[in-house]
């Protein structure tokens, strides 16, 4: 069935869980592919230049199937602007389908800390998925229905920020990946979902709910303005 290569930063790495609690470990495995085909290519702290830079010899030297991207919440935490992020996983996506892999795009599981300043991210994910007719495992949306819960308990390592995933956080994104919107995702040849599969708040609720949780601010407040005139 070929080789399935996970492309991302420290929480497709999963490090701080065993092997077979990995959520793209148990991905694979879920999708059909034997252990030995399945590539980790997650590298903790990584932003998008350097994983432009490992691309060859981490992920094209195995010349994979499919190839799944989970943007890195690096580039944002390291000011990187969002129009080099753009740019850098436009080459990313190419560089892969030129090579003859599928491309599989993930958004990030919430992180917490400056909510307020990740709609455009957000929303950039989901326009490049739709724009590259990439399947989108939306798994920032399905956390985004936690927060406004209060059910993140267990799913994170870390103290406030909440980055990084447990054992329960990686199981819950192996259970969304799996679940039936995106069947054929994770498989080269299959129906893939369509790009804009999606569910869970809309950025209404969450810009209001961050608001309510965290306290008025400025950049809260007009995010709440925003979603309101959208």
């Amino acid at each position: 069935m070929g080789k399935i290569v996970f492309l991302g930063d420290s929480i497709t790495a999963s490090a701080n869980v065993s092997l077979s609690q990995r959520w793209a470990h148990m991905v694979g495995l879920s999708a059909g592919y034997a252990a030995a085909d399945i590539v980790n290519a997650g590298v903790p702290g990584n932003i998008s230049q350097q994983m432009l830079a490992r691309l060859q010899t981490d992920v094209l030297a195995h010349t994979p199937d499919v190839v799944v991207m989970m943007f890195t919440v690096n580039d944002r935490s390291n000011s990187i602007p969002l129009a080099t992020h753009e740019t850098n996983y436009r080459s990313l996506i190419e560089q892969c389908r030129l090579a003859g892999a599928k491309v599989v795009l993930m958004s990030p599981p919430v992180y917490r800390s400056q909510l307020d300043t990740w709609g455009g991210w957000v929303e950039k994910w989901r326009a490049l998925a739709g724009e590259y007719l990439c399947p989108f495992v939306d798994i920032w949306r399905d956390y985004a229905s936690l927060y406004l819960t209060g059910g993140f308990g267990g799913l994170y390592v870390d103290g406030a920020d909440l980055v990084h995933q447990s054992v329960a956080g990686n199981t819950r994104i192996h259970a969304v990946a799996m679940s039936g919107i995106y069947t054929g995702a994770f498989v080269k040849g299959q129906l893939d979902p369509p790009a804009e599969c999606q569910s869970g708040p809309s950025e209404l609720q969450l810009a209001a709910e961050d608001l309510v949780r965290n306290g008025a601010n400025v950049a809260r407040l007009a995010r709440v303005s925003a979603a309101l005139s959208a």
